[in-house]
């Protein structure tokens, strides 16, 4: 590309926009009294627009495509530019006469043009009972529509993590140093926490199905301990 100069003309450029961003009205108030004009573009990833009157914007419009319409061609592009601008402002165009400008000259005689495409034909029916009259504008001077038609892919970094309770590493090392852990637990119709209190409590104020306390015997219920003879029947049906 070619190499940016940072030179007095510059340096005076990039202060006078500093301020005229500043610098109240930044967006004008509609007059339905004025001409409504709304400027559009579309790039390969997006569309823009913007409405204005006597040179003062209104209200601006960008808006990714979707990789259904990113495969539409440079025309239907424009055009879908245009339906999604209207659409929007309908609101304040439907009063009275208003100018739609694009870069697509072909686009200036679209009422005189045959739709090919069902969905060339269901777009246009949103200008229909609309008065407008589409101009064009070289694409080197539309240069608002065309920034805001143009996605900005800035590079996210970003990191993955999970979370792990820590009093997992507590039941898998009490399982290591229990004395019936020898495949009895892996029978068990119930998870089952070894014998330690600490991991009584925990299991039991922290899991969503046995949290909060509804007093001592319905508490008490939701703990499961076996008991000698329910391990000796697993054993057996281990077997």
């Amino acid at each position: 590309g070619v190499p940016f100069v940072w030179t007095d003309t510059t340096k005076t450029a990039f202060q006078v926009l500093k301020q005229q961003l500043i610098s109240a009205p930044v967006l004008a108030l509609p007059d339905f009294q004025q001409r409504f004009i709304i400027e559009t573009d579309a790039s390969d990833r997006g569309i823009g627009a913007i409405l204005q009157q006597q040179g003062h914007p209104i209200a601006f419009m960008s808006k990714a495509l979707s990789p259904r319409y990113q495969g539409l061609s440079t025309y239907e592009k424009e055009y879908l530019a245009i339906v999604v601008a209207v659409d929007q402002w309908r609101p304040y165009l439907q009063h009275a006469e208003f100018d739609i400008l694009t870069d697509q000259k072909s686009l200036t005689h679209l009422e005189e043009q045959r739709l090919t495409t069902p969905w060339q034909q269901k777009a246009f029916t949103k200008l229909l009972g609309l008065r407008y009259r589409i101009r064009y504008k070289k694409g080197v001077e539309n240069t608002g529509a065309d920034a805001l038609s143009r996605s900005n892919t800035q590079d996210t970094l970003f990191t993955v993590s999970s979370c792990q309770p820590a009093w997992l590493e507590d039941v898998i090392s009490s399982y290591n140093n229990n004395t019936m852990r020898h495949g009895c637990w892996n029978n068990c119709q119930y998870a089952m926490i070894p014998k330690v209190a600490s991991l009584f409590s925990k299991e039991f104020f922290d899991s969503e199905a046995e949290s909060g306390w509804e007093g001592v015997h319905k508490s008490n219920k939701k703990l499961y301990q076996p008991s000698t003879t329910a391990l000796w029947e697993v054993i057996q049906g281990s077997r």
